[in-house]
């Protein structure tokens, strides 16, 4: 049997990707060698959040490992069931390209007219620190926690996500960023505030701190998350001929390889690693093969901070617009203005806003405990080509945090 799609990997992308093309009536097999869900639901987005959440329920760290595998386990299968009823195939092993259109996946061949590439990212190794005690993120996350003193190498996403988690659970947390701020890629107010919380949490915080083994010798354990490398090891793209650019593999737009009949998406591509816009380019690709052709927004990708409080943004900062000479104007909010604010304790949240000369929205960044939901009304608003008008215009329920969006 000569399939209509395989797909490599299933965690968000790929999972998006054949549901979809099972909804379609493609003939559809989903080839995973581990656990399907991918690092969001087994190792990453799920349990974090889910510690996260219910940090302080408990003071038992087996219980707490224990109710998070059991949530983690009806989500799979759901998903399991989920593939089923839409008839996609399932096979379990690593895959192998052994020609443009045939797979080896544990001694079987698999043959399709289309390969899609969604096996994803890992955690990026730091050299120097072999002897150290040290876990990747999802290692970490993959057992009960146990220690009492950590280390966190990395003042990124996740690196600020795991301090404020370890804090919530009684542990001492340090945290080690090489830049001279943590979230550098963000907003500066942004990551001058969330400086503050992390300190007012108890977290010991050094930026502009190249970390060297001796730094950590003293922690019961240390955490690296100083980026990730595309999981591309042993898939044979050389046969089939897939261009690759450091370690990630190249696509156009329409998310298609050098090679007309292989796609890829989510984290592979080095694009966006994150497991929201991992489901759009899956969803996309479907949609493709079904000759339903359609284009990726790529300009507007909200990003969170899961921290207490979020934080989040959505399009261009100050110093990118200011690098390209666009005219633009900043509105900021605070949120203690608002009587919603004092209900809900986000009393020290703001929203800060650039806009164009229509009131167009150019970027947006906030902190807040509702960010991860707010955010995404301005990201609706700007893929929309929608002004700050519709949401001043917009009847929002009183008293919420949501409302506050009418006031900017």
């Amino acid at each position: 049997m000569i399939y209509d799609v395989a797909i490599i990997g299933a965690g968000p992308a790929g999972f998006e990707c054949a549901l979809r093309c099972g909804e379609y009536g493609l003939k559809t097999v989903l080839i995973e060698e581990r656990d399907a869900g991918g690092t969001c639901l087994n190792r990453g987005c799920i349990p974090t959040k889910y510690y996260l959440t219910h940090a302080g329920q408990t003071t038992d760290p087996v219980q707490a490992f224990a109710e998070k595998n059991k949530m983690v386990e009806r989500i799979r299968r759901g998903a399991a069931a989920a593939l089923k009823q839409k008839n996609v195939d399932v096979v379990a092993g690593r895959a192998r390209f052994m020609s443009r259109d045939s797979i080896d996946v544990a001694g079987r061949t698999i043959e399709a007219r289309t390969f899609v590439i969604a096996t994803g990212s890992r955690p990026r190794s730091l050299p120097g620190l072999e002897r150290c005690r040290c876990v990747t993120p999802e290692a970490f996350i993959d057992k009960p926690i146990e220690h009492h003193t950590y280390a966190i190498v990395g003042g990124g996403v996740i690196g600020v996500e795991y301090a404020f988690l370890l804090r919530m659970m009684g542990c001492s947390v340090t945290l080690f960023e090489r830049e001279e701020r943590i979230l550098p890629f963000a907003d500066t107010d942004i990551s001058a505030k969330m400086l503050q919380y992390l300190r007012k949490a108890g977290v010991r915080v050094h930026v502009g701190h190249a970390v060297s083994a001796e730094d950590l010798a003293v922690f019961d354990e240390t955490i690296v998350s100083v980026g990730r490398v595309a999981n591309t090891d042993g898939l044979g793209l050389d046969v089939p001929g897939v261009r690759m650019d450091n370690g990630w593999i190249c696509t156009g737009d329409d998310l298609r390889t050098s090679v007309e009949s292989v796609y890829a998406c989510g984290d592979v591509r080095g694009k966006f690693l994150y497991a929201y816009t991992a489901e759009q380019e899956g969803a996309l690709i479907a949609d493709t093969l079904a000759g339903r052709k359609r284009a990726l927004r790529q300009d507007v990708v909200p990003v969170c901070v899961f921290s207490k409080p979020a934080a989040a943004s959505v399009g261009a900062t100050a110093a990118q617009l200011d690098a390209t000479g666009a005219v633009y104007h900043t509105l900021t909010h605070n949120f203690i203005t608002n009587s919603s604010s004092h209900v809900y304790d986000d009393k020290e949240g703001f929203v800060k806003l650039h806009l164009d000369a229509r009131n167009h929205i150019l970027g947006v960044h906030m902190i807040s405990h509702a960010a991860p939901e707010l955010i995404g009304y301005f990201a609706l608003c700007m893929s929309n080509g929608l002004g700050i008008e519709a949401l001043r215009n917009t009847l929002l329920i009183h008293p919420t945090l949501s409302e506050i969006l009418t006031r900017l």
